[in-house]
């Protein structure tokens, strides 16, 4: 599974601290990519997001619009979803 956002990007911007486990984070920003950000965004648009993170290709210009889209809406959706899970 390829996430769309680190355990580093959710502790900097939530309450969490460097002294919270990678391995408590990461099941919850599993669950919440899988079936929320799944639910809102649909399967395919998350699936061609992971593809071009995978990929490295998503600070190419031709995937500007995708780069706005994860840095603007999609981390900070994730993020508040880990924690509320």
């Amino acid at each position: 599974m390829v996430l769309l956002t680190s355990t580093d990007y959710i502790k900097s911007h939530s309450g969490l601290n460097d002294n919270t486990f990678d391995k408590m984070i990461i099941p919850a920003l599993e669950r919440a990519q899988d079936l929320d950000l799944t639910e809102c965004l649909g399967e395919c648009l998350v699936q061609s997001l992971q593809t071009r993170v995978a990929e490295g290709t998503m600070d190419d210009p031709s995937n500007a619009l995708y780069k706005v889209l994860l840095d603007n809406y999609i981390q900070p959706f994730l993020t508040y979803t880990v924690l509320s899970n």
